[in-house]
């Protein structure tokens, strides 16, 4: 990519007040900032925030480019992205939480679980959370409706509430072959957090804090942001002009989180070393492959691939109007090594970049 006259700005840090590295490894850095550095600080990328964690180390973290191409800053480990889609591995977590907890079962239908659910077309009522949660429901990526009453092209979800949503499922006519083909589908995992919401009987938002981010230590993780969170926030870029932030309305569950590269290495680390008690139990489910889509292989949310040099990945990754999220790692028994991945770009995804340098950690 073209460099533009806005050089990249560096930093590699530990956060502040966190232990240091235990078991350094020299050269990660390095690899880091040689995928980042020529890829970051022009109009096209004007900022990443990385995190890695390999076997036995804490957190790292590196800085790139400026979070706002019209302030010098560059972005730190407290600076708000939008993660996206890897809400949804958020969401998978949450149905196995409540599942393990006897309060719901991954086979449940949704004619038990929606409004009116049993007056709702046959296509519908039978499609079960797990199938929700691993894009094996047989609902479109989008509803049909998505674009009637939109006012905002730019926050294309702000105006699908609840009323929508249930209109769309109401009058939903189920392709006509008999076998169902896994498709990636917003809808089924808006749907998924919009039913686990209602039985719980509090708001997503409500649900994702009590049941995942405070568990974890993840206070900085949010869908509604106070006003000094906001200030914190990295501004949203497509194709080098300011975008929007995204709404998500009833659709949370599939991409309506905020966070930081802080917070997020806490996920990453959650995941890659599951903790002890209900939640990491919860966790191990959500990670376990249980069905395909495409040549990978899904759990709740979270996939599981194999690359082109052999490596085994789990991850998932997110995009909205003006940014791309990436998260990875490598499963037990083989180096060990996780990333994640915020830019504030709508161009590009992370992808790329992610699984570049996940291959460099665990060289």
């Amino acid at each position: 990519m073209r460099r533009s006259v806005l050089a990249a700005l560096i930093v590699v840090s530990t956060v502040p007040g966190t232990q240091a590295r235990t078991s350094p490894a020299p050269g990660q850095a390095e690899a880091v900032r040689a995928i980042f550095t020529p890829v970051t600080g022009a109009p096209e990328r004007p900022s990443a925030a990385v995190a890695w964690i390999t076997e036995g180390a804490d957190a790292e973290f590196a800085f790139f480019g400026r979070a706002d191409l019209g302030a010098p800053d560059a972005p730190d480990a407290q600076t708000f992205y939008e993660i996206g889609s890897i809400t949804k591995g958020l969401t998978g977590i949450i149905l196995a939480d409540m599942a393990r907890a006897g309060e719901i079962g991954i086979h449940d239908r949704l004619e038990a679980l929606l409004p009116d659910g049993e007056s709702m077309p046959e296509a519908i009522r039978r499609i079960t959370l797990a199938q929700l949660a691993t894009h094996s429901s047989g609902l479109p990526r989008m509803p049909g409706n998505i674009i009637v009453g939109m006012t905002d092209p730019m926050n294309p979800f702000a105006h699908y509430d609840e009323a929508r949503l249930l209109a769309f499922l109401r009058n939903y006519k189920a392709p006509v072959a008999n076998t169902i083909t896994p498709e990636y589908s917003n809808l089924g995992f808006g749907l998924l957090g919009y039913v686990l919401a209602r039985k719980a009987g509090m708001p997503y938002e409500e649900l994702l804090k009590t049941r995942v981010l405070e568990p974890l230590g993840m206070h900085d993780t949010t869908i509604t942001m106070t006003s000094e969170q906001s200030a914190r926030l990295a501004p949203p870029f497509s194709k080098g002009q300011p975008a929007r932030n995204w709404d998500l309305n009833v659709f949370a569950g599939a991409g309506a989180v905020r966070s930081t590269a802080a917070d997020m290495s806490k996920l990453l680390r959650a995941l890659m070393y599951p903790p002890d008690g209900r939640l990491g139990t919860a966790i191990a489910l959500a990670l376990e492959p249980r069905g395909s889509l495409g040549s990978a292989q899904v759990g709740f949310g979270w996939v599981t691939s194999t690359r082109p040099n052999g490596q085994t990945v789990v991850w998932h990754d997110g995009g909205t109007g003006g940014y791309r999220a990436f998260m990875g790692f490598t499963p037990p028994h083989s180096p060990r090594a996780g990333i994640v991945v915020l830019t504030n770009t709508g161009d590009d995804s992370a992808n790329p970049l992610g699984f570049r340098a996940l291959e460099a950690l665990t060289r």
